[in-house]
C-alpha cells in the first residue's frame, strides 16, 4: 500500500481479481495486489505467483474455431495509442512455476512488471529445456515517438534436451553457446510500430551432432557465427560460418520484408550453402504468414547443387575420394501439409543422366509414393568408380 494512501486504497487477495477455470489446483494465483488512488495516477503494486499454469483448456478451446485472417485495421481499433496503453502505474512481480500444455518444458518464469507515465519496463527470465533464458521489454513513451526495445538471450543451452522435448528426437545432441534476439521500433500506434520494426538475431559457438553415417559416425555441425538482420523496409538478410563434418561451410540467406512476412500470403526466400567441394542454392516462396503460421499450405522451392569432383564429397558421402566425376542436381520441390512433390528434377553424374518426378501423398492412413525415372544414358562402368573401398 502506498504511504499516505490508506483511505484511498483497495487491497484484495490475488484470487479475487481473476476468474479462474474450474481446475484451480493448477491455475491458481496466490499473492496480493494493492490498488492506490492517492497520486496523480492510480498505482497497482504487489506480487503474484502461479505454481502451475495449465494452458491446455485455453488451447483446446481455440481448436476448430473458424479461421480468420489477421485484420490489422480491426486490431488497430481495439488497441489504444501506445502513450495511453497503460493508464496507471504498475509495480508487480509475477512468477509462474511451471507452464503446462506447451511443446517444451518451461518453468521458473519471472516477470517484473513496471509502468509509469514514461513507459513500460518488463525484465523477464525463465528456464526452457534446462537452459536459462533472460530478456527485457522496454516501451519508452516519454520519447518524441514511442519506442519499443525487446531483448531475449540465452547461453549454454542443451540442444539435445530441446530436440527431445519438441520432436522426441533422441539422436540429437549439442550445445548452443550463445544466442541473442533484438527487436525494436517506433510508432504512435501499434500498426505504425509494427511497420517500423527491426530485428536482429545473433548466435555463436554452437555444436550439433545427430544421426549416423554409414560408417557409424555422427553428423557433426558447428556454427561459429550466425547473423540475421531485418532492417526497416529491407529484406531479411543473414549469413553464417561453421563446419559440416569438419569441412568449412558458409551460408547466406535472404527473405522477405517484415510486412511481407506478417501480412502477405507468400514470402520469398533464398539461401546458398557454399563449401570448398560443393555449392547448394535454393530459392522459392513460403506460403502463410508469421501472424498465421497455422495457415501455411505449401512451400515451393527450386534448387541447384553442384560439385566439380564427387570425390571431394567423400567426407560427407560414402564415395571414393579419388572419383573425378562431376555432379549436378537441379529441380523443383513443393511441400504441403500432408504431401510433397519432386518435379522435373535432373541429376547428371559424369555421363549418366536421370530425370525424376515423384510425389508422396496419403490415401486414408496409408502414405503412398509414386515416382517416374527417365534416363537417356546410364554409364555403369563409370558409376562403378564411385564405390568407396571397403578395405
Amino acid at each position: 500500500m502506498a504511504d499516505g494512501a490508506a483511505n484511498d486504497a483497495l487491497v484484495a487477495p490475488a484470487g479475487a481479481v481473476a476468474e479462474l477455470p474450474d481446475n484451480t489446483t493448477t491455475n491458481e494465483l496466490t499473492g496480493q495486489l494493492t490498488l492506490a488512488f492517492g497520486g496523480a495516477r492510480p498505482r497497482l503494486s504487489g506480487a503474484l505467483s502461479v505454481a502451475a499454469l495449465d494452458l491446455r483448456p485455453f488451447l483446446a478451446s481455440g481448436q476448430g474455431a473458424p479461421e480468420k485472417a489477421l485484420d490489422s485495421a480491426a486490431l488497430q481499433r481495439q488497441v489504444p495509442p501506445l502513450r495511453d496503453l497503460v493508464p496507471l502505474d504498475v509495480d508487480v512481480d509475477l512468477s509462474v512455476g511451471r507452464w503446462l500444455g506447451l511443446p517444451v518444458d518451461l518453468r521458473d518464469a519471472k516477470f517484473d512488471l513496471h509502468a509509469d507515465a514514461n513507459g513500460v519496463r518488463v525484465p523477464t527470465s525463465a528456464t526452457m529445456a534446462s537452459a536459462r533464458f533472460s530478456g527485457r521489454l522496454d516501451l519508452d513513451t516519454a520519447a518524441p515517438t514511442p519506442t519499443l526495445a525487446l531483448r531475449f538471450a540465452a547461453k549454454d543451452a542443451a540442444l539435445g534436451d530441446l530436440a527431445r522435448e519438441l520432436h522426441g528426437a533422441t539422436e540429437i545432441d549439442g550445445k548452443l553457446g550463445h544466442i541473442e534476439l533484438l527487436l525494436g521500433g517506433r510508432g504512435e500506434t501499434l500498426d505504425s510500430l509494427v511497420s517500423d520494426l527491426e530485428l536482429s538475431l545473433k548466435a555463436a559457438n554452437t555444436h550439433l551432432s545427430y544421426g549416423k553415417l554409414t560408417d557409424a559416425r555422427p553428423i557433426v555441425i558447428t556454427v561459429d557465427t550466425l547473423d540475421l538482420a531485418l532492417r526497416r523496409g529491407q529484406r531479411l538478410r543473414g549469413n553464417a560460418r561453421g563446419t559440416l563434418l569438419g569441412e568449412p561451410v558458409k551460408l547466406s540467406l535472404r527473405g522477405g520484408t517484415l510486412p511481407e512476412m506478417l501480412r502477405e500470403s507468400a514470402t520469398p526466400i533464398e539461401f546458398e550453402i557454399a563449401a570448398a567441394p560443393a555449392k547448394l542454392r535454393v530459392e522459392g516462396t513460403l506460403e502463410g504468414t508469421l501472424a498465421r503460421p497455422d495457415a501455411t499450405r505449401e512451400t515451393a522451392l527450386s534448387f541447384f547443387f553442384e560439385a566439380r569432383r564427387t570425390g571431394d564429397l567423400a567426407r560427407w558421402l560414402s564415395v571414393a575420394p579419388a572419383s573425378k566425376l562431376p555432379l549436378a542436381l537441379r529441380g523443383r520441390a513443393r511441400i504441403a501439409t500432408d504431401a510433397w512433390y519432386l518435379e522435373q528434377t535432373r541429376l547428371k553424374l559424369g555421363r549418366s543422366e536421370l530425370t525424376i518426378d515423384a510425389k508422396r501423398t496419403r490415401v486414408g492412413d496409408r502414405p503412398i509414393t509414386v515416382a517416374s525415372v527417365r534416363s537417356p544414358l546410364i554409364d555403369v562402368p563409370e558409376l562403378a568408380t564411385l564405390r568407396a573401398s571397403t578395405s
